[in-house]
């Protein structure tokens, strides 16, 4: 698939993620998670799963195409907003 429709998939997630009373909101996850239990090294195994099943289902990624758009989502996402002190 091309790489610009990967990137604007990794971009719309994004935006649809939200932040609000010390919680992250998810687009793939039904309800927020405490924001003080997410971390770039925590986020791997909790949301992960999740994740792949949104981008399958909303978008039809494969194996492949997931995970470049997970990689893209993690580093975008965790400079976006800074975690220390939670």
């Amino acid at each position: 698939m091309d790489k610009k429709f990967l990137n604007k998939v990794a971009e719309q997630i994004i935006s649809e993620t939200e932040v609000s009373n010390g919680k992250v909101y998810f687009p793939f996850l039904s309800g927020g998670v405490p924001r003080k239990v997410l971390s770039p090294t925590r986020i791997l195994s909790y949301l992960l799963y999740n994740f792949s099943h949104h981008c399958r289902e909303v978008y039809g990624l494969n194996d492949d195409e997931r995970l470049l758009v997970w990689d893209k989502f993690v580093n975008e996402y965790f400079y976006k907003f800074p975690y220390n002190g939670f």
